[in-house]
């Protein structure tokens, strides 16, 4: 919890490829069911392979699939590490409806070399996204079946509507201050983000650049709550072995800005304050 209010980030992907564009008209009922209008997040329930289950449970089960209204979605790794050999934290991605939206392209995936992909979809609705892919798997081609929920079940009706758009929304670091003196962003957190959940849940999006070689966890899951008077969100980091817990103070808050200060050890140890700026990801 402690990375992702002390780092300063700026924005994540600020173009798609040329005649991508947005995966469809928020009109439509797919673009709705997939995107929520806005940013939504999926989870992995179950999965096949040429018609067999396979077991998810060692790594895709607390992995999130999102999709944004601009166009732009992102695989977020969870706990467990799929592909210990990759050096990303995260997954990348350009999408778009085809096919009288029955299939979706999505382009630029990082994480297996930039390659496109093409998911025929089997059912699309509010609560279930299913999906084949096709795969190759040591020179073989296998048909993936994917069956997704809603990684946002159960509303949490103290959260405002203005931080997680009732589902999911993203923010991205806008600026920062400690002790009143305007920090730079620096460049390997120039491309994070955080991504709050109706539920309670967040996670810290890492960028393509990893701040902290040393750092073992390959994603920043926490669970929030907000003080009945909406001035304090506090926050807990599931992956941190101490149960490190953060207290912000909400000094601004509405569809367009999120600004909160909170309280750091400074270089000679006493306590600094931060006011942090987060801006909507997607504006």
């Amino acid at each position: 919890m402690k990375k992702y209010i002390t780092v300063v980030v700026s924005l994540l992907i600020t173009a798609s490829l040329a005649g991508l564009g947005c995966g469809g008209s928020s009109g439509d009922s797919s673009f709705f069911f997939l995107t929520a209008n806005g940013t939504k997040a999926w989870r992995f329930v179950s999965a096949t392979r040429n018609g067999q289950p396979f077991d998810i449970t060692d790594c895709l089960a607390d992995e999130l699939l999102v999709f944004n209204t601009d166009g732009t979605g992102f695989l977020l790794f969870g706990e467990t590490d799929c592909n210990p050999e990759s050096t990303l934290n995260n997954d990348f991605f350009n999408w778009a409806f085809f096919n009288d939206n029955q299939s979706i392209s999505s382009t630029g995936h990082h994480e297996i070399g930039g390659t496109n992909e093409e998911l025929d979809i089997v059912e699309l609705t509010e609560n279930r996204f299913v999906y084949t892919d096709v795969e190759m798997r040591d020179g073989v081609e296998e048909i993936s079946t994917y069956t997704l929920e809603p990684a946002v079940m159960n509303i949490d009706p103290s959260i405002p509507f203005a931080l997680a758009n009732g589902h999911s929304k993203l923010w991205k670091f806008s600026s920062v201050s400690a002790g009143g003196t305007d920090i730079p962003i620096s460049e390997c957190q120039s491309d994070e983000l955080v991504l709050y959940n109706a539920d309670g849940t967040g996670h810290f999006v890492f960028g393509e650049t990893d701040c902290d070689p040393g750092e073992t966890v390959e994603s920043d899951f926490f669970r929030y709550s907000i003080s009945e008077d909406g001035g304090t969100v506090i926050g807990t980091e599931l992956n941190s072995p101490d149960g490190d817990t953060e207290t912000l103070t909400v000094l601004d808050l509405t569809d367009s800005i999120f600004r909160y200060s909170s309280m750091e050890p400074g270089p000679d140890g006493t306590e600094i304050e931060l006011v942090i700026t987060l801006v909507p990801y997607l504006e």
